[in-house]
């Protein structure tokens, strides 16, 4: 079922197309990557679904209903909203950022604490040190996990996020994204991400929804997209390593079993928490088309680069049966 759903939304500032004729629906629980080069349009989009701005034509329904038939306020309350500046008050703590929207539903004192600590917690910030601490006292990646928990602290249905670790340094960003990661594997919120980073569109996305100049060009999953393009476009922007974004997604415990070995015959060691990606990069350090698998009980496993490929291969037949399927 799609709880967000856009109908052909056009947007114009002057004489520039900023959104045209864009169709997009996202299913609850899932996460949709508007990704797109600078000026494609991805921000207007996400902007329509909570109102702060309105399309020129088109609609935008939300449970079925069309936005507009809901109170703005009570709409951007089931909606929470992260973005790339953060925008926390430097005159309030990290409890007080965080509890904004909470003091207005009228929550207690005791309840709020207790949902600001377990937030903290939740994007990896210990409450006693962060709870009473000032914006300023936090470095980038901090104050943007504090922006990220105000987003979730009204425990809104919808995640909507523009760029939200777009300033921060790469290693910074790494962490955040594997911690939204797992953050959205927990939660199951339904998401609309705003990025132009690729490999973070891969980690994060349900399907990806990409723009160009305004419009959609195409919407997929992850996988969809790397196995078939809809133009030439499409494969210059994903480029040459997007495939290898495609491995850090899935870790070895995808493969299910593997076959026994007794002997590690001084082969790299991997575990099944290692991406694809880690692993054939390990293969190939070490000049081997074979890893050694540590088990969760403690015995070992062969994987050679074959039952890689053959992984990629079964993964692309079940595209194809459900594309097909679709049809």
């Amino acid at each position: 079922m799609a709880l967000i759903k856009l109908e052909n939304l056009h947007k114009r500032y002057g004489t520039q197309w900023a959104v045209k004729d864009v169709s997009i629906e996202v299913k609850e629980g899932t996460t949709c990557v508007i990704l797109g080069p600078s000026g494609s349009g991805k921000s207007s989009v996400l902007k329509m679904i909570n109102r702060l701005i309105e399309p020129d034509s088109g609609r935008v329904f939300y449970k079925g209903k069309d936005v507009k038939e809901y109170n703005v306020i009570k709409l951007r309350r089931e909606m929470g909203y992260a973005v790339q500046n953060i925008g926390l008050f430097p005159h309030l703590t990290v409890e007080e950022n965080i509890s904004l929207l909470l003091k207005e539903i009228k929550w207690s004192k005791q309840k709020i604490k207790e949902r600001a600590e377990e937030l903290l917690i939740l994007v990896g910030l210990e409450p006693k040190i962060y709870l009473k601490k000032y914006p300023s006292q936090l470095s980038g990646g901090e104050a943007q996990r504090v922006g990220v928990a105000r987003a979730l602290s009204a425990d809104p249905p919808v995640l909507l996020m523009d760029e939200p670790f777009g300033a921060l340094d790469p290693i910074t960003r790494r962490k955040l994204q594997d911690e939204f990661a797992r953050i959205k594997s927990t939660l199951r919120k339904t998401t609309v991400f705003v990025t132009h980073d690729i490999y973070e569109a891969v980690i994060l996305a349900d399907e990806i929804a990409l723009m160009k100049d305004g419009e959609l060009i195409q919407k997929s999953d992850p996988f969809e997209l790397w196995q078939n393009p809809k133009n030439e476009f499409v494969m210059k922007f994903l480029g040459n390593e997007y495939g290898f974004h495609i491995l850090s997604k899935y870790t070895l415990q995808s493969l299910g079993k593997l076959k026994e070995c007794v002997e590690r015959n001084g082969l790299p060691v991997v575990n099944r928490s290692f991406s694809l990606k880690d692993t054939l990069s390990l293969m190939l350090k070490y000049r081997t088309k074979s890893v050694v698998v540590e088990e969760p009980d403690k015995r070992i496993s062969l994987l050679t680069f074959d039952e890689i490929l053959s992984f990629v291969d079964k993964k692309r037949n079940l595209e194809d049966r459900i594309n097909d399927a679709r049809i």
